[in-house]
Formats: structure tokens, C-alpha cells, sequence
């Protein structure tokens, strides 16, 4: 079946119907790979997903399990007391007027971090309260590290051979660490892929105790992901999306991505990253981040547009940082 790339508002009316939602509404799509389109009414304002990147195929049945995954990751969160998006509809069924599944929530309250960065806001606070709700978010634990699709967790180990996401056991970050090595070997220098394949070889000695437990991360943590709400001079999270990736496993996943993110929009002169990791309780380990971003993709830092243009120098960049201004200083 053909994934649906765009929505009509007879199909939005009646999605929004089948929950009790009537009258007038405004479409408009706001995201693509995967799609999400606002449908905004006098009810209020709601966000409607499918998920359309390659990977998901073909469209029908098979997209059950993102749905049900995003949904319970929220599910989770909630059951531990954060505040998550609420979750309208998760349907993994074909019998809809979309045919097929979809997730559709409720518009949060507030703003993204990203607006309030683009509006020159005070940012003291709002980081703070995204470092306090990353704190929460990681104090979850479980027994089995993979994707998080409702309150328990994984409940039984990956199958032996299956694929692993980077964040699930130390033995994959070391692989997708080495097939990036494989794959970018002739963007680096003798002397850079020398350092990096002896960085690769401590990830197992230096980055187990990171996965045991495994706790609760994010996966795709970047800026405009948190919600915020200023109630009282106050600031509180409302909620984070993209969950698709959320899983049991390392959450030192989470604090990099991040970083690679709010290191491109704040300027390493406002020492942003104290706020956070105060919001966050404890400064993370400086070596075990730069391991990890020195086991990340170019695509982790293609997307930001004012890390190094090239791998090698993005690599010389985190190798040669002593300090956390070193290392999120990108003038």
C-alpha cells in the first residue's frame, strides 16, 4: 500500500469524528519524513503522524509497531510522572479513512526550546528546566535494554544477530563506531583514523558501566523536541515528541545529541552547558561525551550546519577539546 503523503480535510474530519471532534478545521503539513500535519479547530489543535521514512515499508500493518512504540515510550514517562503529549488516537489497524495506522495527539502548551532561542529569550531557566526533565526522564531503569513501547520496558533480550541501535549495548556503539570508520576512512588523515581506531578500541572498557542499568533515553534529543511553559516567572516542561526512537539503554545518547545541537545556536561564550547539566543534577563525564561524538556519524553533525564542513576536522575538533568551551566553541 502507498504511504499517504498528503491529507485532505474531508480525511482529517474524519479522523478527528471517530473521537467526538467536529466543525471547520485548518490541514496544513509541518513535517515530512516521517509526516505530521496540524489540524487545527475550534477544539483545539491537534497533531496527526505516519511514518514515511524508507525504512518503514510498505505502508499498512507493518507501521503498527511505530505507532504502538511512540505511544507506550509516552505511556512510560507518564507512569513515572512526566509530563508527556496526550495521545488521542493510536491507531494500528487498516479499517480508518487514512488506511492504515496513524498517532494522533493534543498541541502541547508552550513553546519549543528552538522558539525561545529564536526569540532572544532568557534561556537560563528553560535550560534548567530541560536539564531537570532529561534528569527525570534517565532515572527510569530497566532490565532489558531495546526500544521502549510501554511501562515495563524491553521484556526479553534482543535477539542474538538482530540489529542494535547505538545506544543499546556498548558492543554496537562499538560497531556503528567502526563502520563509520570503514565507511568515512578516506575523509581522514593517517594521523586521525590512527587516533580514532585507538578511541573505538576503549569503547568497551570505558563505556559498559554507561549501559547498566539501561535507562530511559530519548533517542532523537534535539532542541525542538521540549515544550516549555513560563507559569509564575516558572519554567516546566510540558512535554517532549519524537519518540520514535525512545529506548532502554545509555543515555549519555541523549546528552550528546543535545549538545551537538544547542552548540550550534548558543554561543559557547554563555557557558549554556552549566545551566543544563545544573538543571540535570551532575556535570556529565568530559571524556565519555567526546568518546561518544568521536563514535557518532557525520549525518549527527551534517544537519546543524556550523560544526566543521568536513569529518576529519569535526574529528580533530573533538579530539583536541580539553574543556567543554573547547569543545562547543565552533566561531
Amino acid at each position: 500500500m502507498t504511504r499517504p503523503v498528503s491529507l485532505s480535510e474531508r480525511q482529517a474530519r474524519q479522523v478527528l469524528g471517530r473521537v467526538g471532534v467536529s466543525g471547520p478545521i485548518s490541514v496544513d503539513r509541518v513535517h515530512v519524513h516521517n509526516h505530521v500535519w496540524r489540524l487545527a479547530g475550534d477544539a483545539g489543535t491537534f497533531f496527526l503522524k505516519i511514518y514515511t521514512k524508507p525504512w518503514y515499508a510498505p505502508y499498512g500493518d507493518s507501521h503498527a509497531f511505530p505507532v504502538t512504540h511512540e505511544a507506550g515510550a509516552w505511556r512510560c514517562l507518564r507512569a513515572h510522572g512526566l509530563a508527556t503529549p496526550e495521545v488521542v488516537v493510536a491507531e494500528i489497524g487498516t479499517g480508518n479513512p487514512l488506511g492504515g495506522p496513524f498517532l494522533l495527539t493534543r498541541e502541547l502548551a508552550g513553546e519549543p526550546l528552538t522558539a525561545l532561542m529564536r526569540q532572544g529569550r532568557a534561556l537560563h531557566a528553560p535550560l534548567r528546566a530541560v536539564g531537570d526533565y532529561l534528569r527525570r526522564m534517565h532515572s527510569v531503569t530497566f532490565r532489558f535494554p531495546g526500544y521502549v513501547s510501554g511501562e515495563e520496558g524491553p521484556t526479553r533480550p534482543r535477539r542474538p544477530g538482530a540489529w542494535q541501535h547505538r545506544c543499546w549495548t556498548v558492543e554496537a556503539r562499538e560497531r556503528h563506531a567502526r563502520d563509520t570508520l570503514e565507511t568515512e576512512a578516506a575523509e581522514l588523515s593517517a594521523d586521525v583514523r590512527a587516533q580514532l581506531n585507538r578511541a573505538i578500541a576503549s569503547m568497551g572498557e570505558r563505556l559498559r558501566s554507561c549501559y547498566e542499568p539501561p535507562r530511559f533515553v530519548h533517542g532523537d534529543c534535539h532542541a525542538n523536541a521540549f515544550f516549555l511553559v513560563e507559569e509564575e516567572g516558572s519554567w516546566r516542561v510540558t512535554g517532549t515528541v519524537d519518540m520514535e526512537v525512545a529506548s532502554a539503554g545509555d543515555v549519555g545518547e541523549d546528552l550528546m545529541k543535545l549538545c551537538i545541537n544547542l552548540a550550534t545556536v548558543l554561543p559557547a561564550s554563555s557557558g549554556w552547558w552549566d545551566t543544563l547539566f545544573e538543571g540535570y543534577g551532575a556535570e556529565p563525564d568530559f571524556d565519555l561525551l567526546k568518546l561518544r561524538l568521536l563514535g557518532a556519524t557525520p549525518a549527527d553533525f551534517g544537519w546543524t550546519g556550523k560544526w566543521p564542513k568536513s569529518w576529519n576536522a569535526i574529528i580533530r575538533h573533538v579530539m583536541g577539546a580539553g574543556s567543554w568551551y573547547e569543545l562547543f566553541d565552533l566561531e
